[in-house]
């Protein structure tokens, strides 16, 4: 015969609103937040940044420079937002590569491919953001949070632009996750790669040099991962598109 103690013990009536109460929450931000970033794909395939993406990676595809060939004439022909103080290719070498990986689709099925990685890279900043912070053991309270960040001004700032922000925040993010689980290695590799496509995430590149480095020989594996990326991105860009990078693209930002 079972003891008392060993019976199925019934949820208490508080725990079972409270879970009632961060799911519903969760789920109604989420809602909002989806509902939110829908309305964006409506009309930001023909807006910057992404139009600047796209017509970008295509004059690279047709062999020409997306620093010095005038962006206007493209913007008309597709119909596509044309801001004047930004007449020519402006975004670093790695992310005009990327995104020749699906230009030659059409505008609207090249933005759904981008939109579809966004997605994800919002869902892993999510991810990495639950585990690192551990927000809370109560039943739902994740799904809350969760929603709470889908729902934000500045995650829906990123589907208005649709910009690589969100790209390089996954990043960022995934390296600091494996700094913390001591791949110090991958994770100066991964900032890295952040920085390739996005510049300014250079600024956090010595904290994970320097961060928990034991002895010289441990700096040297992450310089060693760094440099590896580096070598990468020159590989796959060349070296010429970042000179002109540098010299015509950086200068009308």
């Amino acid at each position: 015969m079972r003891c008392p103690a060993d019976l199925p013990q019934s949820r208490p009536a508080t725990d079972v609103l409270k879970f009632g109460v961060w799911h519903a929450v969760g789920l109604l931000l989420l809602a909002f937040g989806v509902s939110q970033i829908a309305w964006c794909l409506s009309y930001a395939a023909r807006d910057i940044d992404f139009s600047h993406y796209y017509i970008t990676a295509n004059i690279l595809r047709s062999g020409g420079d997306p620093y010095s060939e005038p962006l206007q004439p493209h913007c008309e022909a597709l119909g596509l937002v044309y801001d004047d103080r930004i007449p020519v290719g402006t975004h670093p070498p790695l992310i005009i590569k990327f995104f020749a990986c699906f230009s030659w689709l059409p505008l609207e099925k090249a933005y759904l491919v981008w939109a579809f990685g966004q997605a994800i890279c919002m869902a892993t900043i999510v991810i990495i953001t639950l585990r690192i912070v551990q927000v809370s053991k109560a039943p739902g309270a994740n799904l809350a949070f969760a929603g709470l960040a889908v729902a934000s001004s500045a995650m829906l700032a990123h589907w208005q632009f649709s910009q690589v922000q969100l790209l390089v925040g996954a990043l960022v993010y995934a390296a600091y996750f494996a700094q913390t689980r001591q791949r110090n290695a991958i994770a100066c590799g991964l900032a890295t790669a952040a920085t390739c496509f996005k510049l300014y995430p250079i600024v956090l590149l010595p904290w994970f040099l320097l961060c928990g480095a034991r002895d010289v020989r441990a700096i040297g594996r992450r310089i060693g991962a760094a440099l590896a990326v580096v070598a990468a991105t020159l590989a796959i860009t060349g070296v010429d598109a970042w000179h002109g990078f540098v010299t015509r693209g950086l200068p009308v930002i």
